[in-house]
């Protein structure tokens, strides 16, 4: 697929409510935003669940972000597959 454009955003949302677990009080939820759009002017959204910090699984934004642009979208562009990068499961769904 030949890509036009592709977008990551990094967005702070508020909780409706404060989230609380045994790990704290959550009032927002961090997220990566992948937006992409071809060539053909087909179009799609991604969303990494990533946390703002490594405290609940190995995987968070900042490394995320450097995944999707550092690994993963020069090998999507020259049509790869994802798999030659270990891990990174959410920053692979994202894209």
């Amino acid at each position: 697929m030949d890509l036009e454009r592709v977008e990551l955003l990094h967005v702070r949302l508020p909780l409706v409510r404060p989230f609380v677990s045994a790990r704290g009080t959550t009032s927002h939820k961090d997220a990566l935003l992948v937006h992409i759009r071809a060539a053909d002017g087909a179009e799609g959204w991604g969303e990494c669940t990533a946390e703002i910090a490594p405290t609940y699984a190995a995987e968070f934004v900042a490394a995320a972000w450097l995944a999707i642009v550092d690994h993963l979208l020069p090998r999507a562009r020259r049509g790869e597959s994802l798999d030659a990068v270990r891990g990174n499961h959410m920053a692979k769904a994202a894209l």
